[in-house]
């Protein structure tokens, strides 16, 4: 994780202030209370939220109702960006916040936005709670703080370590497995309850199973009844079948009797109908013996359709003959109006020059004549139209007669088709009661040999009557044995679910028997062995951590502090142990540098020992350190040259107000105070 820059708003001492970080070694310099310390816990606050050790009240300036903190870092080469806002209400809370990753942004929850953090930076979730441990051993712990850690009960101490290395699991399992064992007393004891019962449930079952047993051979000996009894009765079927097919073939014969009979009287009925139709046809067709077939056909010849045309065409011809007299009468007055008109004219109404005498003379001389001969071919077109009426009106007249004869025509036409129908009439009848007359000779046969059949199966009835009588009384000792057999196999249904039920339970019974013992195994193991596997573990693990956490601390410590004049080390609860030519002194005998030192080079050494029992940490080449130098001497601060250069990281970020140090590092950023408004100092 390196962080590449952060913006504050209204956060202390800071309005609205934008810091960025490069890689490598940086220093924020500037004076006591300029605003060093509040850069460091806007970014865990932007990181983690509102923990334990930071409020909202002790981030937000006084005086305002808002306020944010938005950080940029880059983590597995992934750009990351945190809001977090800070309200004022009753209470200074949380706001709303954002994450973008690969530009990308989602709106989330305070603890949402912590769980986020938790996965990218691979923190145990755990973590997610008011405490951020790992975070405040790792990457920054305030000076103080790490102090108070020398300082405080070794109780209290090795309780914080425990959760720090993630070893306080191995508590945790032993408190489990105590209660678990305690769980298990209580199973054993519910579970011995549970079986109390069982040599009981063995006996019911075994009684179950002999009752079971008896009503099975009941059972085959009333099947075997059941069976002879089928055997009977299908025998008895099988005759009773036979007959029953002759009985059936006797009921259709007296059927086909009934037909019969009914079928010759229907023919006899009908024959005697069909004589008196024969004999009313024969006189109706008397009355027809006087048709003349000859005067048909002359009538026949007589064509209508050419006396039609004919009317036709002259009717053509007269309209034709009208409409020419029609136009020389029109001529005819157009050219008196025009004699008139010229006559009485002055002035031509288009030219409008005078119309003489001798021009009106011409024209009134030439309508003239053409009036004389329009009324000739008048006179000859009226003669004709004359003509031709006289000879429509004979036309008419002819077609008139022949209309009358044609009329005729049809009535005898009508006669001899009656005459045909009736003939025809006749003889189908004549047919049909031939047809019918030798039917009625077959169905008197037909009758006479159904009649003879019937009288020799007549004897079949009583014989059936019998056997059904047989068969019937079989059924019905069927139907008993049939419903005691149901009985019995129900019983042994019932019987057979209980068996069922019982070995279950005791089946049950004896999986919780065997749970028992299974129990009783893992309780005896969780109490001895692995009670004691865990304590081992647990304690190869501490010895391992205190190894090197105590390897660390001495390297660390002599960095900084003449060996010769101070050594250090750690006791087997982790509290540091300083010695003074081969004397232990108390911590409170040291100088402030000294003091310092020490908590540094515990504060490093937890570092590197958390860092390399989880390694995959993304905070692992980050580290913050607030005022690592405080009450250090000149030799001090130059042996602390040498520890940022081991620490070989790709960003670390050192608060201190000794100008010395801008020296050992690859950055400065400069923080300055002013009305009360941190800043940047360019």
């Amino acid at each position: 994780m390196l962080i590449e820059k952060i913006k504050l708003n209204n956060i202390r001492s800071y309005a609205d202030e934008e810091i960025e970080f490069p890689r490598g070694s940086i220093l924020l310099s500037g004076d006591v209370g300029s605003g060093k310390s509040t850069i460091l816990l806007a970014i865990e606050f932007a990181l983690f939220g509102i923990t334990n050790e930071i409020s909202g009240a002790s981030l937000l300036r006084n005086g305002e109702d808002k306020g944010y903190v938005e950080l940029h870092f880059n983590i597995n080469k992934r750009d990351v960006v945190i809001k977090r806002s800070l309200k004022r209400g009753f209470s200074v809370n949380q706001d709303h916040g954002y994450i973008i990753i690969d530009n990308k942004k989602n709106e989330l929850t305070a603890t949402e936005l912590k769980q986020r953090i938790l996965e990218l930076l691979n923190y145990p979730q755990s973590l997610l709670t008011k405490k951020s441990l790992i975070y405040r051993y790792t990457v920054y712990t305030p000076q103080e703080e790490m102090k108070h850690i020398l300082l405080t009960r070794k109780e209290d101490r090795l309780e914080i370590l425990r959760k720090v290395f993630g070893i306080d699991k191995y508590k945790r399992i032993n408190d489990n497995t105590k209660v678990l064992s305690d769980e298990l007393k209580g199973y054993l004891k519910e579970f011995s309850g549970m079986i109390l019962d069982l040599d009981d449930k063995k006996g019911q079952l075994n009684g179950k199973e002999n009752e079971c047993t008896k009503l099975v051979k009941e059972l085959d000996k009333l099947r075997d009844e059941v069976s002879k009894i089928n055997s009977v009765i299908k025998s008895k079927n099988d005759k009773y079948n036979e007959v029953e097919k002759n009985i059936k073939l006797l009921e259709k014969l007296r059927n086909d009797l009934n037909v019969n009979k009914l079928k010759l009287d229907y023919n006899t009925d009908t024959i005697n109908s069909n004589n008196q139709k024969i004999k009313l046809l024969k006189n109706e067709l008397l009355t027809y013996i006087n048709l003349d077939g000859a005067r048909i056909k002359e009538l026949e010849a007589i064509n209508l359709d050419e006396i039609k045309i004919k009317i036709k065409q002259t009717e053509n011809e007269l309209d034709g003959i009208r409409a020419r007299k029609q136009e020389a009468e029109i001529s005819k007055r157009n050219s008196d109006e025009l004699i008139k008109k010229i006559n009485s004219m002055e002035n031509c109404p288009l030219c409008k020059q005078n119309v003489t005498s001798l021009h009106k003379h011409q024209i009134s001389s030439n309508e003239s004549n053409k009036i004389v001969e329009l009324n000739k071919q008048i006179s000859i077109l009226k003669s004709r139209e004359e003509e031709i009426n006289d000879k429509i009106k004979d036309i008419k007249n002819n077609y008139e007669n022949i209309l009358s004869k044609k009329n005729e025509l049809e009535l005898l036409r009508f006669k001899l088709i009656e005459k045909n129908k009736k003939e025809g009439e006749l003889n189908s009848i004549v047919e049909k009661s031939s047809k019918l007359e030798n039917e009625v000779g077959e169905f008197k046969n037909k009758i006479s040999d159904i009649e003879k059949d019937i009288k020799s199966l007549e004897k079949l009835e009583g014989q059936f009557s019998d056997l059904k009588k047989e068969i019937d009384e079989l059924r019905s000792k069927d139907k008993e044995l049939s419903i005691e057999h149901g009985r019995t196999a129900s019983k042994i249904d019932e019987i057979s679910s209980e068996i069922k039920s019982l070995k279950l339970e005791i089946d049950n019974k004896l999986n919780i028997k065997r749970n028992i013992n299974y129990i009783n195994e893992l309780k005896d193991f969780l109490s001895s062995s692995f009670a004691n596997l865990i304590s081992n573990l647990e304690k190869n693990i501490m010895l391992k951590v205190h190894h090197d956490f105590d390897s660390l601390f001495r390297k660390w410590f002599e960095m900084i502090v003449d060996p010769d004049l101070l050594k250090v080390k750690l006791d087997e609860e982790f509290n540091p142990i300083i010695e003074q030519n081969g004397h232990v002194i108390d911590y409170w005998y040291l100088s402030g540098g000294e003091k310092t030192a020490a908590a540094l080079a515990y504060r490093l050494a937890l570092n590197q020992v958390i860092n390399n029992l989880m390694t995959s940490l993304k905070t692992l080449d980050l580290l913050i350190l607030d005022e690592p130098t405080d009450g250090f001497s000149d030799e001090q601060l130059d042996r602390l040259r040498n520890v940022i250069d081991e620490l070989k990281l790709n960003q670390l970020i050192l608060v201190s107000h000794e100008n010395k140090m801008e020296s050992f590092v690859d950055s400065v950023i400069r923080v300055q105070k002013s009305n009360h408004v941190s800043s940047l100092a360019h």
